[in-house]
């Protein structure tokens, strides 16, 4: 009988199943996250913690903490995403409130015949850029029912700070310097100019 020839073994196939990684879920806990939805309020780091239930004691050092976890981060971010999307807040509309300041004309407030127009008549432009009103009751007959509420100023915001704020986003015309009043809170950059009423067609005489 003859032998067979030998076939050399052919190499064996070792296939190892690479073993997942446990991927950690990070979950905020039930005081940060309340942080996160406190903090989307007012931007107080220091109330939020208070508000959540943090220590008063310690309220400003953990609020100082909490704002650098990059997941206190991206929870505070998709909430503000939520409040902008439900009040409709965009860059677009930011900046068109600040166009419509900028070049804010006093011309349309007034008719032809130089009489101030009823503020529901305005347009929409020109009436955005009213910051207040001063009125008075000017009574024409014996009746309180013949008083009637005759406007005296309309208050104007200024112009200058959203024409800086505008010009920052042309910085190869109008350079990139920051203009020194951007560093002062807007609640003190932001002036009244006022509109005098006194001389319309309805206060004449006064």
């Amino acid at each position: 009988m003859k032998n067979k020839p030998l076939i050399p073994n052919k190499p064996i196939k070792q296939t190892f199943k690479r073993k997942k990684k446990n991927v950690r879920t990070y979950r905020l806990t039930k005081k940060r996250t309340a942080f996160c939805h406190e903090y989307v309020i007012d931007h107080n780091g220091l109330q939020a913690a208070i508000r959540a239930k943090f220590s008063p004691n310690t309220a400003g050092a953990i609020a100082s903490q909490l704002l650098k976890n990059i997941y206190v981060q991206k929870l505070i971010a998709e909430l503000e995403e939520k409040q902008h999307q439900k009040l409709d807040i965009s860059a677009e509309r930011i900046l068109k409130e600040y166009a419509r300041l900028a070049f804010f004309d006093p011309q349309k407030m007034f008719d032809a015949d130089g009489r101030l127009i009823p503020i529901h008549k305005l347009d929409k432009d020109t009436a955005a850029c009213i910051g207040g009103i001063d009125t008075y009751q000017k009574y024409v007959g014996q009746t309180k029912e013949a008083c009637k509420e005759v406007t005296k100023k309309f208050k104007i915001w200024e112009k200058k700070p959203c024409l800086d704020m505008l010009a920052k986003r042309f910085p190869r015309v109008f350079g990139d310097q920051a203009d020194e009043e951007e560093t002062k809170p807007v609640s003190k950059r932001m002036f009244f100019k006022v509109v005098d009423a006194s001389k319309s067609e309805d206060t004449e005489g006064e």
